[in-house]
């Protein structure tokens, strides 16, 4: 992880000892929740890009609310490596 927002840090329980790790090291939810590690994998090692992807995972909260994750490749440029951004946004409970 390079930069993550302080919703990231709330929501996992974390704080700037995340950035430089894996979200494995921070999180490691592949068991629980595999069909999102599999869309994780494929957008970072493959480029593939995914839109909607729904959860329904506490995330370390005591409440079990619902997540849509997205997340897109940013390709290299110079000296950048390629990037992958992930958006979670909280569906709140109705």
């Amino acid at each position: 992880m390079v930069w993550v927002n302080k919703a990231f840090f709330d929501t996992f329980s974390v704080g700037a000892e995340a950035l430089g790790r894996s979200l494995d090291q921070v999180w490691p939810g592949r068991a629980a929740e595999p069909a999102l590690w599999v869309a994780f994998e494929g957008a970072v090692a493959e480029g593939k890009s995914f839109e909607g992807l729904i959860i329904a995972h506490p995330f370390g909260r005591k409440s079990e609310p619902s997540m849509r994750f997205s997340a897109r490749s940013l390709q290299a440029d110079g000296n950048r490596p390629a990037l992958t951004l992930v958006i979670m946004e909280e569906i709140p409970l109705i």
